[in-house]
């Protein structure tokens, strides 16, 4: 009876380290504050994307791939709340986990965006955020982290364009 008694134990030891280091696996580098890493890489229209140069404005930047079901959505919404907000002050930057141009290219051909695309072939922007899977990162004017939304729900799209007119409505 003992034996089964330290089985269990050790098993839902197991179990509680097994959590924590997959929740450690998808934790993010970046916390609420820290400063948006740089970008650094040319858009698809030949344009150099800084995060220094898009300071002072409310940013997002978002993680995506054109194999992403859920991109799709993010990306009209992202799109959407662009166009609306971007004349008070919202920049967007999508950065593109594709490895081909091709596979973006015909992305945006469906689902078209006026905000700028880069591609993160190698993953060196990725690396820089620590992100999970497909994330987004919204900063405020100076920078400074306020949100991160890990995947994307439909519900989602509520939330962001809530937290993005506040942050805008700051000063």
């Amino acid at each position: 009876m003992e034996l089964f008694g330290s089985r269990t134990r050790a098993f839902s030891l197991a179990a509680v380290v097994c959590g924590v280091l997959s929740a450690a696996a998808t934790a993010y580098a970046l916390a609420a504050g820290d400063r948006a890493p740089e970008i650094g890489l040319d858009d698809l229209a030949g344009n150099h994307v800084t995060v220094t140069a898009l300071r002072g404005q409310v940013l997002v930047v978002a993680f995506w791939g054109s194999w992403c079901v859920p991109c799709e959505s993010e990306m009209r919404a992202l799109e959407r709340l662009y166009v609306e907000l971007r004349a008070r002050g919202l920049a967007t930057v999508g950065v593109s986990e594709d490895t081909t141009d091709h596979n973006v290219e015909n992305f945006l051909r469906r689902i078209p965006v006026s905000f700028p695309i880069v591609r993160d072939a190698d993953h060196t922007v990725a690396r820089r955020y620590a992100l999970g899977p497909m994330t987004t990162f919204i900063f405020d004017r100076s920078g400074g982290l306020r949100h991160i939304h890990p995947g994307f729900r439909a519900q989602d799209a509520a939330v962001i364009e809530t937290e993005l007119r506040a942050l805008l409505a700051e000063r």
